[in-house]
């Protein structure tokens, strides 16, 4: 039985101690000045180490465009969680619905995250979330995949595009 979850968001989250504010964008972005992914959109080629390493460094800033992200092959049978890992205080932005993550690869028949989070103050904004390419999803298939604790998350203006 093929289970497909449309823009599942699994949440597991502390309950925010009295010393906890809510974190801003403005605010996370400070002292980040290189949001610069290093990817060319409809190239062809997979984008994910490029998203990967600008989102490690704390923000990444993607403009109009397809911007390709294969599931790994060394991803398979171990479950297929978090091919795009969001950090404690990252930010995803994108222009709009122009810019597209398109996930794809072979699922194997394991759950799948595209991008996870597992901490807090991270935000991801303006952009498509694409996983019509992806093959054998028979289980979860999870566009962003919230895993607690995780607090101060902001999901704004994105669009799914689910099979």
């Amino acid at each position: 039985m093929k289970t497909l979850l449309l823009a599942s968001i699994l949440i597991a989250c502390r309950q925010p101690s009295s010393a906890s504010t809510s974190t801003t964008w403005r605010e996370l972005s400070v002292g980040v000045t290189d949001c610069h992914v290093d990817a060319t959109p409809g190239d062809g080629i997979d984008d994910r180490a490029a998203l990967q390493e600008a989102l490690d460094r704390g923000c990444a800033d993607l403009g109009p465009g397809d911007f390709e992200i294969v599931t790994p092959p060394d991803r398979i049978g171990i479950g297929s969680l978090g091919i795009i890992k969001l950090v404690a205080g990252s930010t995803l932005r994108g222009a709009g619905p122009s810019t597209v993550l398109k996930f794809s690869g072979d699922c194997n028949h394991t759950d799948w995250s595209g991008l996870y989070i597992n901490s807090d103050d991270v935000m991801i904004s303006d952009l498509t979330l694409d996983t019509s390419d992806l093959a054998n999803t028979e289980e979860q298939t999870h566009a962003v995949n919230v895993k607690g604790p995780a607090a101060h998350l902001t999901i704004d203006s994105v669009w799914f595009r689910h099979p």
